[in-house]
């Protein structure tokens, strides 16, 4: 089974958006590093609780040498320790990829050919599996897009647009 490695902000988004519980049923493994869940606000934590009890989310803790490894990788200085923390996690693993929306962690990912996708993959990918509705996925993405965030807007009223014609 493949298995994908989650960003901290694709939780953030899934938690804001209330699609958090459709991540668990798409049929692959759900991984994350220890770092990951430390950048998350408490009442996000909490909210993955559940998950890691049931064992539905598996967090990874990097030993000391491994963390060594980490600060050693020869990538772009602009990623972050928990960026490249994720990356060093899923580089050497057949069946892993990453979600991310953080552009230049996908930058890094495309050019070492590791796989990547991103919240609107997964949102697409909810709608594939019947995991959620187009209303309930148009109302999501609204939700995502208030505030700050890093998603394309072309791409986003691409779906809303497509998504609002059920």
């Amino acid at each position: 089974m493949k298995i994908a490695v989650t960003d901290t902000n694709i939780f953030i988004e899934l938690i804001k958006a209330g699609l958090l519980p459709s991540l668990f049923q798409i049929g692959y493994t759900i991984h994350t590093t220890y770092e990951v869940v430390n950048e998350l606000l408490p009442e996000q934590k909490s909210v993955l609780n559940d998950f890691i009890r049931d064992k539905k989310l598996i967090i990874y803790s990097f030993s000391a040498s491994e963390i060594t490894d980490i600060t050693k990788q020869n990538l772009s200085p602009g990623l972050s320790f928990v960026d490249q923390g994720i990356f060093y996690y899923a580089q050497n693993q057949h069946d892993y990829f990453i979600l991310t929306n953080d552009n230049l962690l996908r930058k890094t990912c495309k050019n070492s050919q590791i796989e990547v996708h991103g919240i609107l993959w997964l949102m697409d990918l909810f709608l594939q599996k019947d995991l959620c509705t187009k209303p309930g996925l148009c109302q999501a993405l609204k939700r995502m897009m208030q505030g700050f965030n890093r998603l394309p807007i072309n791409e986003c009223t691409e779906r809303l647009n497509k998504w609002g014609q059920s």
